[in-house]
């Protein structure tokens, strides 16, 4: 098993290749944005290792934690207008009575969803500013955000 290892390498180096642009979202962003790159028989100098062998992963963990938590949130709000809309819907009146009277109206499950879901991200979003171990959180807000925007 090899290490994880991040480093710099100047992109004009003459055995790094731009195989050909990735799409973003669906968005060809070439010329400018993301790119399939290999590299062939690359050497890296030993001063242009950042953070030392095996600390790659670390590196590359610690910049990607805060867009997580950046996308539940986001997540989390398209959320809550939804939920919002469903209860606008509910109070319209269809046949002589409000929508939610009709019996297949599910808002309380998906209010109940939603608040589960914030209280997780909250206590992410405490964890993150106390300097201890807070992957489970972490992990938690992340899984319900994902199936409760889902699954609803």
């Amino acid at each position: 098993m090899q290490a994880a290892v991040s480093d710099l390498i100047g992109y004009q180096h003459s055995r790094l290749k731009r195989k050909r642009p990735m799409l973003v979202f669906g968005f060809n962003d070439a010329s400018h944005g993301h790119a399939e790159i290999a590299s062939d028989n690359l050497r890296v100098p030993f001063m242009n290792i950042l953070h030392g062998e095996g600390h790659g992963f670390e590196l590359t963990e610690g910049r990607l934690g805060p867009g997580r938590s950046h996308h539940c949130l986001r997540l989390r709000v398209a959320a809550e207008c939804g939920t919002h809309m469903m209860v606008e819907r509910a109070l319209r009146t269809a046949f002589g009575k409000k929508i939610a009277q009709h019996g297949s109206f599910q808002l309380d499950w998906q209010w109940s969803a939603y608040i589960k879901e914030r209280k997780l991200g909250s206590d992410h979003l405490e964890q993150t500013c106390v300097p201890r171990d807070r992957r489970i959180h972490a992990a938690a807000a992340v899984m319900f955000g994902i199936g409760y925007n889902s699954d609803g």
